[in-house]
């Protein structure tokens, strides 16, 4: 896994046995070893820098020339499969070698399913892809989906350590992945039980009154549902807010 940055990050620590890199246009300052963007006023004379892969964006892949021109520098190329047909995407793998070729996909502003979707797809095929994305969750689904390279753009803010927590088991061999609940949590939210209609003080909470939920706190685990159904609640309670044993009445009371 490389995580691509638009300026080096002041702090590498967090990162571990994830690698970093840098990623700029070729016309601005292409950084040596790092991921530069081609464009279709790139000259091929240019395409000399030693950089450690090229980037081909969205509206320049069935630019044979340009791609031929990328290919022969012998540097990996994501290519951008935004818009490309079936046919269109057979043409471009025909002329960059399998060895060289990263599917790179921009997410912009997808609906998550149309996202989801796109990450099997491109999990399916057989070369290593790359996702640029402006929001945490883009990038913790597609980390977890596989993807080889993460491009952060630099207008977005993105929490870093979801992302590497993901990551860690497939870079480290660590036995163990990282769960859903504990992805809710660094992401800032929690699978609690809660409500499935409004409930006043002194309501009996019923099994047909549970509902579990995605919160932005910490509430009573689903595993506790068994102990809170016939509970009286001492507070009331509205749907999507977490339920904790301070909503219940005690029971030497009742």
């Amino acid at each position: 896994m490389k995580i691509w940055f638009g300026q080096t990050p002041d702090e590498t620590g967090i990162f571990g046995p994830v690698n970093i890199g840098v990623y700029t246009c070729l016309k601005d300052f292409p950084v040596e070893g790092g991921l530069a963007t081609a464009g279709p006023d790139t000259d091929k004379s240019a395409l000399n820098v030693d950089v450690a892969a090229w980037l081909s964006p969205s509206g320049i892949s069935g630019n044979t020339e340009l791609l031929e021109g990328l290919v022969a520098s012998g540097k990996p190329i994501m290519v951008s499969v935004n818009g490309l047909g079936t046919k269109a995407y057979a043409a471009v793998s025909a002329i960059v070698p399998p060895g060289k070729l990263i599917n790179f996909f921009d997410t912009q502003e997808q609906d998550s399913i149309s996202y989801l979707e796109q990450l099997v797809w491109l999990a399916a095929q057989p070369a290593p892809f790359a996702i640029m994305a402006q929001n945490t969750r883009r990038f913790v689904e597609a980390a977890a989906m596989g993807a080889t390279h993460l491009v952060i753009p630099k207008s977005a803010d993105i929490e870093l350590e979801p992302i590497i927590r993901v990551v860690l088991p497939r870079a480290t061999g660590k036995p163990r992945p990282t769960s859903a609940a504990e992805i809710d949590h660094l992401l800032g939210r929690e699978t609690s039980l809660t409500v499935a209609r409004t409930m006043k003080v002194g309501e009996t909470l019923l099994l047909e009154d549970l509902s579990v939920d995605l919160t932005l706190s910490r509430g009573l685990s689903p595993t506790l549902r068994d102990r809170v159904v016939g509970r009286v609640l001492r507070y009331t309670i509205k749907p999507g807010e977490p339920l904790t044993f301070g909503h219940l009445m005690l029971e030497k009371f009742l």
